[in-house]
């Protein structure tokens, strides 16, 4: 047993509920999602099937997102055929295109009507000859070749089956042509030929794949489903595409901006992108007009309300707040703080928790609760873990600058002891990298020429630049909480107002006020 799962044993929690960040994995996600106010917007309603697409910063929940729509597809009543298209085996960047996104997508949804024929065998009464021989076909030309592992993959890719894909995978151990030809049996159709490679002569040549993709889609209705959902995810973890934002939009973009395929009846996709994509999907021509389009966003009270459900959940409803573990002489609301300090990032969130357990019970003897040391310890830890590993080339040039907010004059003049164009230089590589940005202008020294005020982009940042111990001040003097919108402004200058409502300086409160409103 590790310290930590010690730890959560004195409040009665099973397990550690910050061990896992990835969606995935998570078995008890439904007892603590959080759905967007536009999640019902995205599911839609199947009788009337439109694709949408969900842009969101990594780690902000679109995985998530995916897993409660499959969830729902696996329901009893559930109208709607799942398939998740998160596997591109076999799809680069450079060659990606139009066709082979089609074909892969026909081999799930051939794989989907197979498995559902298998697991509910009334669905194929009313199958036509001609669907009959669609479906055979379509498993002729697209099951050929494929490695058990492969079919495997495919078949836990139809999520509308739920857990019934093990129990086909099992009853007919793992072999593709005894399942496919379970199925055809049940269809009164003779065994398929799916050992040749599609395109082989034993596969008997290659049928147009738009041609197939509409009967396919087709043919679901007759199986009694309202439409097909696609889920697309993980565009951004293949072994091509893994932080290369030009890579991922390359890899999935000929398929973003067909709307023939998106708009095919009885076809809905719905993809989880990263952020970053939707400036290239805007610029290249995308149709925001005919596909919905939206922004995964949170506010603090949304997050805050996530990780009580979570601690809730692991608790059997007895701990809601992460300040239950907090020594009662710590007056902090440590709960809002980490909220605070993860803007837009359940999956930061999550982690900063585990920092914060992890840096406790490291101490020989840790007490039953946590203590200021800690607390700091693990808050501090995590942000400069967090600042390292994406702005690892510049965080020794971010340690020197003494505020929050800064004109490039200062930083030249009172910092760097360096030339204006230099410094300028300097700074446009933190705002590339996402560390700064704009906040507001001033008047310059030159009249009629304002000079810009930056700001870092991020509360992590300004824990992180300072030594441990600072963690208070530094929140104290540098990161505010707007009393209009609630939003974080991190700034050091009056000349900056809030970039959410707009409100100046006397409208704030610092962000450690806000979370240590008794002491």
């Amino acid at each position: 047993m590790t310290e930590t799962s010690s730890f959560f044993e004195a409040y009665n929690i099973s397990g550690n509920p910050f061990a896992s960040t990835n969606a995935e994995n998570e078995d008890l996600l439904s007892e603590y999602f959080v759905a967007p106010p536009y999640f019902e917007s995205v599911v839609g309603l199947a009788e009337t099937p439109k694709s949408t697409i969900v842009f969101a910063p990594r780690g902000s929940g679109k995985t998530a997102q995916r897993k409660m729509i499959e969830n729902r597809a696996a329901l009893p009543d559930s109208n709607f055929a799942c398939i998740s298209y998160t596997d591109f085996t076999g799809i680069t960047p450079d060659t990606a295109s139009l066709a082979q996104h089609k074909l892969a997508i026909c081999r799930l949804m051939t794989v989907a009507a197979l498995g559902h024929i298998e697991a509910q065998p009334e669905r194929a009464d009313g199958l036509s000859k001609h669907e009959k021989l669609v479906l055979t076909t379509a498993s002729q030309q697209l099951l050929g070749g494929l490695s058990q592992s492969e079919f495997q993959t495919a078949l836990g890719s139809v999520k509308s089956l739920g857990q019934k894909w093990s129990d086909i995978w099992n009853r007919y151990g793992g072999i593709m042509a005894v399942v496919v030809n379970a199925a055809m049996k049940k269809l009164g159709m003779d065994d398929v030929n799916i050992d040749a490679p599609a395109g082989s002569e034993g596969a008997r040549g290659v049928i147009d794949g738009q041609y197939l993709y509409s009967q396919l889609a087709s043919l679901f209705a007759t199986l009694g489903f309202s439409a097909v959902y696609v889920l697309v995810d993980k565009v951004d973890e293949t072994v091509f595409t893994n932080n290369d934002k030009s890579a991922t939009f390359n890899l999935i973009s000929a398929l973003l901006f067909d709307l023939p395929t998106l708009e095919q009846p009885g076809v809905a996709y719905k993809f989880f992108l990263g952020d970053y994509l939707k400036m290239a999907f805007l610029d290249g021509g995308g149709r925001d007009d005919r596909i919905l389009v939206t922004n995964l966003h949170w506010t603090t009270d949304e997050l805050s309300t996530m990780l009580s459900r979570r601690l809730m959940a692991y608790s059997e409803n007895q701990v809601d707040s992460f300040n239950a573990f907090l020594d009662k002489n710590v007056e902090v609301d440590l709960h809002e703080l980490i909220c605070r300090l993860n803007p837009e990032s359940p999956r930061d969130l999550i982690r900063m928790c585990d920092r914060i357990i992890t840096e406790h019970t490291r101490r020989a003897g840790y007490p039953v609760t946590i203590g200021r040391f800690s607390m700091l310890a693990g808050i501090h830890e995590f942000s400069a873990n967090w600042c390292d590993s994406r702005f690892s080339s510049i965080m020794s040039e971010i340690r020197r600058v003494p505020l929050t907010s800064f004109t490039n004059r200062e930083l030249a003049n009172n910092t760097f002891r360096i030339d204006d164009t230099s410094m300028r230089n300097k700074i446009a590589k933190w705002v590339d990298a996402g560390a700064v940005s704009i906040v507001a202008q001033q008047p310059g020294v030159r009249p009629g020429r304002p000079s810009n005020v930056y700001a870092f982009a991020d509360p992590r940042l300004v824990i992180a630049k300072e030594a441990r111990g600072r963690l208070a001040d530094s929140l104290s003097t540098g990161v505010f909480v707007c009393r209009e919108c609630n939003e974080i402004v991190i700034a050091s200058d009056e000349a900056v107002k809030c970039l959410s409502c707009g409100s100046d300086f006397n409208s704030w409160h610092s962000l450690w006020d806000s979370v240590t409103p008794g002491a």
